[in-house]
């Protein structure tokens, strides 16, 4: 495919959708949270259930992005991978908004995960498929803002529906989708895949037992367990004693986290491709080794929105280069290793959680911290091991 070396107006159309399918993921996952109080009296269950109604949205999603980048890149092409997850993340949207028990809901939850690990793997290969490299930062930088957005206005906007109508919410997100769906064959460059004759034991060799791809992964899931396991029981630790904040004002605090989000998307595409991939990402690590040393300061509450800040921007400076290298790996199988990568990252995700919870049962936030403290250096580590394979 030729590169795009001028923002025409379909190019404009292009990097709205490849910003729409980085938003919607987060967004749909996110705006499930403020609504459990009218799903919880609307289908008479407990707050068990509705919490799988976010792990059916996740283990869809990170599963599925497994095989959706290797359909892209030799059997279907972007085009139809991504019009394709449009509709079907729409059609679970639409499913949920007339749900007549838990149940239906729980599957509509299930089906959006799914049209949204379809759209992901494929957005990230064309990046590198369309823009020329000394770009490909800033663009990516733009899909972390997107990301970023998406997961800060998913809470509010599901707020707002459930005030009114849950079911509302949830129809107004389907008909977003079906937009999208229609712009998606007018926006996207028509593309052929890789490989005219399917050899899938040397796409297994050349993308899922690559050495820079189960690295970049590994440093993808590592990241992600730091920041939703800090996240996480940060935001319990300041319900207790002796904070007692109520739910209004820890959300103020994380909000801050997404604005740092925001502003380091901006700043991390812009020396992604200027300064480098492995120079900006070693930043981030940095950043975030020293912010994540100051939870355990005496004074860390004092500091807290600082802290916030700065752990959102530091996360997000490093998840700019890492996406960016993903798709650099390898040309031939960029959604390939788009979806493996993809996959492991998103898995720190879903297990972070879980993984730090008996820290933080048996030595509270700082168990927890120490624990991402360690990971950090690790990440560090294997950052300064693969310079050399990185610009």
């Amino acid at each position: 495919m030729q590169e795009s070396k001028s923002f025409s107006i379909k190019n404009l159309l292009l990097i709205t959708l490849l910003f729409a399918g980085s938003f919607f993921g987060p967004f749909g996952g996110n705006m499930i949270f403020p609504m459990f109080k009218a799903l919880k009296l609307e289908f008479g269950i407990d707050v068990l259930l509705l919490g799988l109604s976010v792990t059916l949205f996740m283990i869809p999603f990170c599963i599925t992005q497994l095989f959706s980048g290797i359909l892209s890149d030799i059997l279907y092409g972007r085009k139809i991978m991504i019009t394709s997850g449009f509709l079907i993340y729409g059609m679970g949207a639409f499913i949920a908004s007339i749900s007549t028990s838990i149940w239906i809901f729980l599957l509509s939850r299930c089906i959006q995960g799914i049209g949204a690990a379809l759209v992901i793997p494929s957005i990230m290969a064309l990046v590198g498929d369309v823009f020329r490299k000394e770009i490909r930062g800033k663009i990516m930088g733009g899909m972390a803002i997107s990301t970023t957005l998406g997961g800060a206005l998913g809470p509010l906007f599901g707020g707002f529906f459930s005030d009114i109508n849950w079911r509302l919410g949830f129809t107004v997100l389907g008909v977003m989708s079906i937009a999208f769906t229609l712009l998606a064959p007018l926006a996207l460059p028509s593309t052929s895949p890789s490989s005219a004759k399917f050899n899938f034991l040397k796409v297994i060799k050349e993308s899922f037992f690559h050495p820079m791809v189960l690295t970049i992964g590994f440093l993808g899931f590592m990241l992600f367990y730091v920041r939703v396991g800090v996240y996480t029981y940060l935001a319990d630790l300041l319900s207790l004693n002796p904070y007692n904040l109520s739910g209004g004002v820890i959300g103020s605090y994380f909000s801050l986290a997404g604005i740092g989000g925001l502003i380091a998307g901006f700043l991390a595409g812009y020396l992604t491709d200027k300064v480098g991939r492995l120079r900006t990402m070693i930043a981030g690590f940095s950043m975030l080794l020293i912010v994540l040393s100051a939870y355990t300061a005496p004074i860390w509450y004092q500091l807290l929105p600082l802290l916030l800040f700065f752990t959102g921007f530091s996360s997000t400076h490093v998840f700019t280069p890492l996406n960016t290298i993903a798709i650099e790996i390898n040309p031939k199988y960029r959604a390939t290793i788009a979806s493996i990568y993809g996959f492991m990252r998103f898995l720190g995700y879903a297990l972070g959680p879980v993984i730090a919870y008996p820290l933080y049962v048996y030595l509270s936030l700082n168990g927890v911290v120490l624990s991402a403290i360690a990971v950090i250096i690790l990440s560090l580590t294997l950052s300064l091991a693969i310079r050399k394979t990185i610009p």
